[in-house]
């Protein structure tokens, strides 16, 4: 990228940002892109090399910041787990769905880009990721506490409930709740949720 403009580059984002929300990353045309900027495709590629790249600049860090709360709060949960202790769980998972909500809805075109309109990207399915990497982590750390217990509990059930925990904590930002109302939900939903991780975590 040679010696770029910062108000090019701030209204291709934006104008991307407006495309992508629109028709979704698929649908989305950099031509129609460039066209509102004022740019020659040509010009375009002395900042991004492709849509691809565009839409990851856009939701790169929302992702990054949003997966850094979760999985330390996921750290978190496990020493509980380990420990035994409820109560530090439920406090801890209350805590993370708060923080994530508040940035979702502090950031909340950036969220509802990450989560409707990334079909096709590397951030596609970014839900069903982090709640993968908990599910997979908690089933390590009970086969470990087990000891040779050959009972298990399905990894599925497990992510189907992490995950339902955080698309209904999204939800509400998605639609357009305000951010007083997103966090109330979000707080509940944690007791909601938390109470059935508690039966599944502590046995």
């Amino acid at each position: 990228m040679n010696n770029p403009s910062p108000e090019t580059l701030k209204k291709i984002r934006l104008c991307a940002a407006e495309e992508f929300a629109k028709k979704g990353f698929r649908g989305a045309s950099l031509r129609n892109i460039v066209k509102s900027v004022g740019v020659t495709t040509g010009a375009f590629y002395g900042y991004y090399e492709s849509k691809e790249q565009l839409f990851g600049a856009l939701v790169g860090d929302h992702a990054d910041r949003l997966t850094e709360i979760f999985v330390n709060g996921q750290k978190s949960l496990l020493e509980k787990i380990s420990r035994g202790d409820k109560a530090g769980f439920m406090e801890i998972n209350s805590a993370r769905l708060t923080a994530m909500t508040e940035l979702s809805c502090n950031e909340r075109g950036l969220t509802k880009l990450l989560l409707i309109s990334a079909d096709g990207t590397p951030y596609e399915g970014f839900v069903h990721r982090i709640a993968e990497a908990e599910t997979q982590a908690t089933c390590r750390l009970r086969a470990d506490m087990r000891s040779g217990n050959s009972t298990q509990l399905d990894p599925y059930f497990e992510h189907i409930i992490i995950s339902g925990m955080l698309s209904s904590m999204f939800e509400p930002v998605i639609h357009g709740a305000s951010k007083d109302r997103c966090i109330r939900l979000a707080e509940e939903l944690a007791e909601f949720y938390g109470g059935g991780l508690c039966s599944l975590m502590f046995p």
